[in-house]
Parts: C-alpha cells; structure tokens; sequence
C-alpha cells in the first residue's frame, strides 16, 4: 500500500499530469489536498434597485447609468456639460446631480422621494456644490419652463413610472431642440433572472408584474415596472425624440464590496441604455 502511495505521489508531482480524483469518504489520500471552490456570494440589493440603494458615497466623478458599469467610457453619451441646464430626474441620493455640478453644469435634480432628496441636499453640502433640487413627480415638471434644458438624464427613474410616454414629453417640453435625454432602465431581460451562479428563468417576458425590493435599515424600498424595449423605443418616437444609440453593457464589480454584482451580470446585461435627442419638428 505504502508502495502504491509513493508512485501516486511521483505521478502528481509530474508535469502535465492531473492528480487522480478520490471518493471523498477516502479522505486526502495524496500529498496535495484538492481545493473546493466556494460559490460567490449573493447580492445583498437587487441591480433593480439601481441607484437609490447606493453602494458607495456620492463622490464620484462620472454619471452612473447603470451598476457596475464603466462609468468613464459611457461619459460620451452626454459629452462636455460645462455650463448647460442639466435636468436629473429621478436623482436619488443626488451623486449623479453631484458628478454633473463638479463638472460645472447648473443641475436641476427632482426626485418624488423626500427622504432621498434629503439626503442627496445633505451630500450636495458636503460635497460643497450647488443644485437646484425639486419635490415633484418625474412625470410633472410644470416648475420648469420650456426649452430651458440642455440636456436630461433619467438613470432607472423610468422603472417606477407606469405612464413613460407622458414623462417622455414632459421631457421634450422642457428640452431645447437637438440636445440629448440619455434613458437607463434595468435590462428587460435581468428581470427574468435570479442572481444564482446558474441563473434560471424565473418571470416571463411578458409578464409586467412589479418586482419589488423591500428596503433594508438604510434605505427605503424601490418597485419597479418592467419595460420591454420595444414599449421604450415605441413611447420616445411617438413623444418626438430621435433615437440614435441603444446600449447593453454589461459589468464587472467595481469593487470586491459591490453589494449588486452577481455572475449573471457577465451573462446578461442588467441595463439598457438609450440615448435620444429631441426632434425639431
């Protein structure tokens, strides 16, 4: 036995040799003790719920449109915002609406939550810029007058709006002809799949029931409407927007703390990105 053990060890030692497998009642029979590999972890919040249960400060220094995104590569879609009315809506705890007014745009952010809107005026001080911050439904920018912004960005606000058509000509309203409304959603399909490392198909595409994300110690919950992207691109047309790019990245984690990132993400993309401009006619 002790001779056979011996050739075992010699061979496992060879290159380009593999260890033989053993049973695992047979205990580490060989010198070198095979490795488990532990599944990853879960997200503890579901990329839904993108970006009102933040994962980080608000100091960053691009638009987020998505978790786990390359947020600098994605800086294009609105290009240099120096000194243009940029209109966040859905700002959450405001650290887009920051990233914009660091980079020396006048932000106009609304957000119908006035929980997040405190803590997003609270993140503004600290991060000592000025925005100009609203109460309001995303759906109803009456405070807003016509043709006074340069460009909008709604990142996943859209998700919790049944009626995305009459937000999307609140937006041309108040938009200045030919300039961009850059729309973030959760990709279609990442809401018909858990996180699990073997995703599995658990909501149909047709189905529209809200998936919802109770809220944990720190933050309030988030429910969110799918949207096909078909029903996205149809309701932006027939609002007079000019689609000219649709986006699905998908991620990496951005940090071994991401609390969104699962292996599906490299799967299937967890958002969808449309750039628009208003049409002039």
């Amino acid at each position: 036995m002790a001779e056979q053990q011996d050739r075992q060890d010699r061979q496992d030692r060879l290159p380009g040799t593999k260890p033989s497998r053993r049973h695992p009642s047979a205990g580490n029979l060989t010198s070198r003790p095979e490795l488990v590999r532990e599944p990853p972890a879960p997200p503890t919040r579901p990329a839904f719920a993108f970006p009102f249960a933040v994962d980080e400060p608000a100091t960053g220094e691009f638009v987020r449109y998505g978790p786990d995104l390359d947020d600098e590569a994605l800086a294009r879609l609105i290009g240099s915002v120096a000194g243009k009315r940029i209109l966040d809506l859905g700002c959450g705890f405001g650290a887009n609406s920051i990233a914009l007014a660091r980079a020396g745009a006048h932000v106009v952010a609304v957000d119908q939550s006035a929980s997040r809107l405190a803590i997003a005026r609270s993140n503004a001080d600290e991060a000592e810029v000025r925005i100009e911050f609203h109460h309001a439904d995303p759906a109803d920018l009456a405070f807003v007058r016509a043709e006074r912004m340069d460009a909008c960005i709604a990142v996943y606000s859209v998700a919790g709006v049944d009626d995305v058509a009459r937000l999307f000509r609140q937006v041309h309203r108040v938009l200045r002809a030919d300039k961009p409304f850059v729309v973030s959603l959760p990709h279609p399909m990442s809401l018909m799949v858990d996180d699990d490392e073997r995703p599995r198909v658990i909501q149909a595409a047709d189905d529209l029931t809200p998936l919802v994300w109770p809220g944990d110690e720190d933050v309030e919950g988030v429910t969110v409407l799918p949207h096909s992207v078909s029903d996205v691109v149809m309701a932006l047309r027939s609002s007079n927007f000019r689609l000219d790019l649709i986006l699905e990245p998908t991620g990496e984690p951005r940090s071994a703390a991401s609390r969104y990132w699962s292996p599906t993400r490299r799967l299937i993309p967890s958002t969808v990105i449309f750039r628009t401009r208003k049409d002039r006619s």
